[in-house]
């Protein structure tokens, strides 16, 4: 009986400090942070088998490939790998070279519609509006230009690789 009592007590205590931990207010995030979720409660609910979800603790920078609006429990998200990355400020995922812009960023949300441009076009810069088509014979090179097929030489060179192929 004792021994019962001591585990009930326990996970009383675990119940107690759970709420303490896990309730901070909302948090409101800056532009380009997303709230970190509490990892002591976390650790109080897995150690005392008290189920509760996490709360947020606070703001931090969103990560490398992320990107966040900022606001009431913010959170950082995931820009779509390969076609687009995050601005400077992690404030917006922006469309990389290779891939053009559809239609205009949205105030609701961090990402952008970005579509590629295939193996036959280029876009060299973020958010281009169209993609550069390559000429007859060439196609899209790993560096963003066009460039000759193999068994076909270059005629002139541009802003966008070879300008000619023959």
């Amino acid at each position: 009986m004792a021994s019962f009592q001591r585990v009930l007590g326990l996970q009383l205590l675990a119940v107690l400090l759970l709420g303490l931990v896990a309730s901070s207010s909302a948090a409101t995030c800056a532009p380009g942070e997303g709230v970190q979720k509490a990892d002591l409660a976390n650790l109080i609910s897995s150690l005392f088998g008290v189920k509760s979800a996490p709360k947020a603790s606070g703001c931090a920078p969103c990560g490398k490939s992320q990107a966040s609006l900022g606001g009431e429990n913010a959170e950082c998200v995931m820009c779509t790998p390969a076609l687009s990355a995050p601005n400077a400020d992690h404030t917006a995922c922006e469309c990389m070279p290779g891939t053009y812009a559809s239609g205009a960023p949205s105030a609701a949300t961090v990402h952008r519609t970005c579509v590629s441009c295939g193996d036959k076009a280029v876009s060299t810069t973020r958010n281009a509006a169209s993609c550069h088509a390559c000429p007859e014979n060439a196609v899209a090179t790993a560096d963003n230009k066009c460039g000759c097929e193999p068994g076909y030489i270059a005629t002139g060179l541009g802003a966008f690789g070879v300008t000619g192929c023959r």
